[in-house]
């Protein structure tokens, strides 16, 4: 039976259900080709845990520790060590539903907050930075600028911001 990458659906390897055990080992799996000196897909001496896709080497070919996905189907190994079964009943499509249950939910002005932080911490000059900022809080012809923008009246306090601002807020104008 050829051993099929549950993440990819690359052919990986090649195995036999009366060698398939739980626990899984690499010395379970062959190479799909042999005639050409093809090493196998992992090293005997590896357990599920530590299988990686030879397409890559950064997913498990096996999203569970006891099935295979093969050419015939799920091959389902039993917990208590006896013989494999292919499963017609399992489904071959991995369930993503729960990688979303790792995810933190984050604002995205809590985001956009934390990486201006984050910016300003590793570049050191956090400082310049917040005195270069332009205030959101001013309406226009407000602020207690000297310069104003001349197509809003919004206040800087030198030409380089106000010039910026221009860049930024009028430039589809």
């Amino acid at each position: 039976m050829k051993v099929i990458c549950q993440i990819c659906a690359e052919e990986i390897g090649d195995t036999h259900l009366r060698d398939l055990r739980y626990p899984m080992s690499g010395a379970m799996f062959t190479t799909l080709d042999p005639v050409h000196g093809m090493p196998p897909p992992f090293d005997a001496s590896l357990d599920w845990e530590n299988f990686r896709c030879p397409y890559g080497r950064m997913h498990r070919p096996m999203v569970a520790d006891n099935q295979v996905l093969t050419d015939e189907g799920i091959v389902v190994l039993p917990r208590d060590g006896g013989q494999a079964y292919i499963d017609p009943r399992a489904n071959t499509e991995v369930g993503r539903d729960s990688i979303a249950d790792r995810m933190i939910q984050v604002s995205d002005e809590d985001a956009e907050r934390i990486a201006r932080e984050t910016i300003k911490q590793e570049s050191g000059n956090g400082k310049a930075e917040e005195e270069q900022r332009e205030p959101e809080d001013d309406q226009p012809g407000e602020g207690k600028a000297e310069t104003p923008c001349p197509e809003c009246g919004k206040g800087f306090e030198n030409e380089l911001n106000m010039k910026r601002h221009q860049k930024m807020a009028h430039r589809a104008k």
